[in-house]
């Protein structure tokens, strides 16, 4: 097993107070001053990074110095957990992709509520993220998530039907996020940061300036030196948010709804703030299946979301939560949206008839 490293470094705190949970940050990274020097709290950040069958992760944590036992302690906890969580990753697959009608298998408790929290939001996003996109072609009532059936008495999965295939591995990094995230708080830590490839969780904030989230624009393209200008940072507290980008999240996606795979071509990437992470990257998901035009939309119709958004052509657009006014063609690309394909109505008609 991969050793972890532990980053210690002393920095002087000055106080200040976050007005919104997710802000604009164009400025550079203030500094400490001199001049600085009223009521000063001497704090340490503490950092620990590792590789897991997910990805890379670092955390860290935002104390005082007094703290750095707790704090090693804590961070070892949580890579530790985050760890052998990704490990049951891959078996967990393979076992659901074998699964017969009717089978049942009983899982960890904890790979069990990550199956459980799958599920639910499969359902909150009307399949638009669907723990088994991959299965093969056939009607939305007989190859979807409610085909899905589980026992929480006795931790048990089965199907109610043949061929199903899951897709995990995308929502684990926000679930992973999470139990690392919740270990931390456990610990009794109010300032914090999770990462979790391109999966954040952040509580309070760190030693000078909030936590932040950069948005990407496609690096390297004449594009995205040109869109240098806009706000691409956003300063962000006690949220999360998750990117869905072609070569990350989004690469290899299946599109639940027509089992077919999902076109790049019009989403560099889109970043969506939520209440937890898991929440956070099923909404990407859903948002980058549907495409700029109606995953836009989509997010603004979840009002206790928020979503950022860039297009094929390197141009940013934020849902209007997001209280961002640089973006002028936001207005241009949600006129004559009705909010997703056809195929959504039918999955709502067929859940109203309790198919």
């Amino acid at each position: 097993m991969k050793r972890f490293l532990i980053v210690l470094a002393a920095i002087t705190l000055i106080p200040s107070i976050a007005s919104t949970a997710v802000t604009t940050d164009k400025a550079e990274e203030p500094t400490a001053t001199p001049t600085q020097t009223s009521a000063i709290v001497d704090l340490s950040q503490f950092s620990a990074s590792d590789n897991t069958g997910l990805g890379a992760v670092a955390a860290t944590v935002v104390s005082s110095p007094g703290d750095k036992g707790r704090a090693e302690v804590a961070l070892s906890r949580a890579l530790s957990r985050a760890r052998a969580f990704a490990m049951e990753i891959p078996g967990l697959e393979e076992k659901l992709n074998s699964l017969a009608k009717g089978e049942r298998i009983e899982l960890t408790p904890e790979t069990f509520d990550f199956v459980f929290k799958a599920k639910q939001l499969s359902s909150q996003t009307h399949g638009w993220y669907d723990l088994t996109a991959p299965s093969p072609k056939g009607s939305f009532m007989k190859k979807d998530w409610r085909r899905v059936k589980l026992d929480s008495s006795s931790r048990t999965v089965w199907l109610r039907s043949e061929g199903m295939t899951f897709d995990l591995s995308r929502l684990a990094t926000g679930y992973a996020a999470d139990l690392m995230m919740g270990e931390l708080a456990e610990s009794g830590f109010a300032n914090a940061m999770v990462e979790m490839g391109t999966v954040q969780s952040n509580k309070g904030r760190d030693i000078f300036t909030p936590w932040n989230v950069t948005i990407g624009f496609g690096e390297g393209t004449a594009s995205a030196n040109a869109g240098a200008y806009r706000a691409y940072r956003y300063n962000v507290k006690d949220v999360a948010a998750a990117t869905v980008t072609p070569q990350g999240l989004g690469n290899g996606l299946i599109d639940a709804h027509n089992k077919k795979p999902v076109k790049p071509d019009g989403v560099r990437s889109v970043t969506v703030f939520a209440h937890d992470a898991t929440t956070a990257t099923a909404f990407a998901i859903a948002a980058y299946t549907l495409g700029p035009k109606h995953g836009l939309r989509y997010i603004e119709s979840h009002p206790e979301m928020m979503c950022v958004i860039v297009d094929g052509g390197g141009e940013l657009f934020a849902s209007k939560n997001m209280n961002i006014t640089n973006t002028p063609e936001r207005s241009a690309v949600r006129q004559g949206s009705k909010g997703g394909p056809d195929d959504l109505k039918q999955k709502k008609r067929e859940e109203s008839l309790g198919q």
